[in-house]
């Protein structure tokens, strides 16, 4: 389980096609594509989708821009690769030359950032984190690494279409997770241990309904154990949701500590 981050599209007759995703990953080549009045646009959206009591309420936080104008400002966005990453530039050509040729229903691009807003406090520190990147880029300052992750995230395509034309996408660095700046602080090991324990104790419980099975005979009985299942399942993936909100929290307080 990760927080993902997906740029997509919807292709003639595949809607919401993904074309490149993260996974606790924030790929700046799509920040590249936006402005900062994009970031600006969208806060009240991320501050209702991170309000308490919000999670089960569907909120659209999707980033939308005319792929035209996000062509655009990839465009005027070269100089900043072509100064500060010379290195990466035939790959951000490559790249930006792959988002020209995907057909579009509506010729709309939309960027899907929120879950990477649960590293932070709050989405108002993260929309701030990307408002610094653009007054960065502004300055020709270096931020962000060479790697998968770090410039165009994974192609998540069925067909996997840049990935069968790009060399330099085959030949790159895969990923280092995300961090918020500033943290450079490694939990893994405990978000996975919390997993471990919560999937165990599903297991119990999953097993325990089995036991009631053989323990009791009659096939009204049957009938009541088999419809506590549902509830069991529900709180087994409500448990592994927690189990991963806790992994973000240590993440973040461990990152204050450094």
């Amino acid at each position: 389980m990760g927080n993902r981050s997906y740029l997509i599209i919807n292709k003639p007759g595949k809607p919401q096609e993904i074309l490149f995703e993260g996974n606790n990953s924030l790929a700046h080549f799509w920040l590249l594509l936006l402005s900062e009045a994009d970031i600006e646009g969208i806060r009240g959206k991320y501050r209702k989708a991170y309000q308490p009591g919000s999670e089960d309420v569907e909120t659209d936080t999707d980033i939308k821009i005319d792929k035209d104008t996000a062509l655009e400002n990839a465009g005027r966005n070269r100089d900043y690769i072509a100064q500060a990453y010379p290195g990466l530039l035939p790959y951000y050509d490559e790249w930006t030359a792959y988002i020209r040729l995907q057909p579009s229903e509506d010729n709309t691009l939309l960027v899907d950032l929120v879950q990477i807003a649960g590293f932070y406090n709050n989405p108002d520190e993260f929309l701030d984190s990307l408002a610094g990147f653009y007054r960065k880029v502004a300055q020709r300052q270096a931020v962000f690494e060479s790697t998968l992750s770090d410039t165009t995230g994974w192609d998540g395509t069925s067909d996997k279409a840049f990935a069968s034309i790009s060399a330099g996408y085959r030949g790159f660095p895969q990923a280092r997770d995300y961090r918020p700046p500033g943290s450079d602080v490694k939990t893994p090991g405990k978000i996975k241990a919390l997993n471990y324990v919560w999937g165990a104790i599903s297991l119990l419980m999953v097993g325990g309904l089995f036991y009631l099975f053989s323990l009791f005979p009659h096939f009204w009985q049957h009938i009541l154990i088999a419809l506590l299942f549902a509830p069991v399942i529900y709180i087994s993936i409500k448990g592994f949701l927690l189990v991963e909100k806790w992994g973000n929290q240590m993440q973040k307080a461990e990152g204050k500590q450094v």
